[in-house]
């Protein structure tokens, strides 16, 4: 099983990297998405990676998810590419692809609509059913948090109270009375859904598949923080080769050197686990849910991991907005929590 990027592969990351450090040049690092930004993406036909090419789309693979939200994680976009191109793609292809309504929401999303996933499965159970329930046209949640409230679409797992099938209810997030909160990383904003017997006819109400989307949606999520993790780790090693102490550059005494490495060694962990659980998905491994579990576990405590040592390195500035380790240190902090953290993924690792 290669472990590694084919030619294709790595020219399509190139490609995305250039065209997302071109686009940081433009920003600044202000955290601001230029206007054009999902346009631009779209052109890219980044938004149709997952979708079949009798859908009108690139018709890819998880792996090639993995390629593209690596490089753009390093860049931290102040826009919800993972979760679009990730479980909301992957659940809408997962559903009755001939259902007028489903191929509909693909065009939308081939047309330029963002979307996100609520999480509302808990654990350990892997994947353990989803705590929303529809009855009829209402639709009671649990209390969840959604990642990237942002999006233009937000699709809810519940389950179908007469019938007790697994079902996706997607609406907008002023439909489902999503509230957005303070968060740690102002650049990706988080929601609170909580709803008690709330109205939603005009929602749209798929099939849904479970074991096809959630891995995705961990995957997806653990590929973005490898690339920050990755980013994190390159600026330190840059900065600890340039700041100097004591007559010599930092990185040569042993506590920023041992420490960076750990974090490096993190790293390469996670990448390897993502990858495979990438892998597992497409080939339908038995053992996908646990891989993906893994993939997400490893790659938030990376991500945590490669914050911290950041801000230690770079000095009481590292936490400062001037410094751009400060963005990724709290996008770092805030995507690690989401969709589950570290030892809630490690236990659902067990129980998978």
């Amino acid at each position: 099983m290669p472990f590694t990027f084919d030619n294709e592969q790595r020219d399509f990351i190139e490609t995305v990297t250039e065209f997302l450090r071109d686009e940081a040049r433009k920003t600044h690092g202000s955290g601001q998405a230029s206007p054009d930004l999902w346009a631009e993406l779209l052109a890219l036909d980044l938004p149709s990676l997952l979708v079949p090419e009798e859908l009108d789309g690139l018709g890819l693979s998880p792996v090639d998810l993995v390629a593209v939200l690596e490089a753009a994680g390093r860049f931290a976009l102040p826009v919800p590419l993972a979760m679009t191109i990730g479980p909301f793609t992957a659940a809408l292809v997962a559903a009755d692809t001939s259902d007028a309504t489903v191929r509909e929401l693909i065009a939308k999303v081939l047309a330029g609509t963002t979307g996100t996933l609520a999480p509302t499965h808990s654990s350990p159970d892997s994947p353990a059913p989803p705590t929303a329930r529809l009855d009829g046209t209402r639709l009671s949640v649990r209390r969840v948090v959604v990642p990237d409230a942002d999006a233009d679409l937000i699709a809810v797992p519940a389950i179908r109270v007469n019938t007790n099938d697994l079902v996706l209810v997607v609406a907008s997030p002023q439909q489902l009375g999503v509230s957005v909160t303070e968060a740690m990383d102002g650049t990706s904003p988080v929601g609170i859904l909580e709803l008690s017997d709330h109205e939603i006819a005009d929602a749209a109400v798929l099939k849904y598949d479970a074991h096809a989307v959630l891995p995705v949606a961990w995957i997806a999520a653990a590929a973005e923080l490898v690339g920050l993790a990755a980013e994190l780790l390159g600026r330190s090693v840059a900065y600890a080769k340039d700041r100097v102490q004591f007559g010599q550059p930092i990185g040569a005494f042993q506590g920023v050197k041992h420490r960076l490495v750990d974090v490096h060694l993190e790293l390469e962990r996670a990448r390897s686990l993502t990858l495979y659980a990438a892998l597992a998905v497409v080939e339908d491994r038995p053992d996908l849910v646990r891989a993906a579990h893994r993939a997400k576990a490893a790659a938030s405590e990376a991500a945590s991991a490669a914050a911290r040592a950041a801000v230690q390195v770079h000095g009481g500035s590292g936490i400062t907005a001037e410094e751009a380790v400060s963005g990724l240190y709290l996008r770092a902090r805030q995507k690690s929590m989401l969709l589950g953290g570290h030892d809630e993924h490690y236990e659902a690792a067990r129980h998978a």
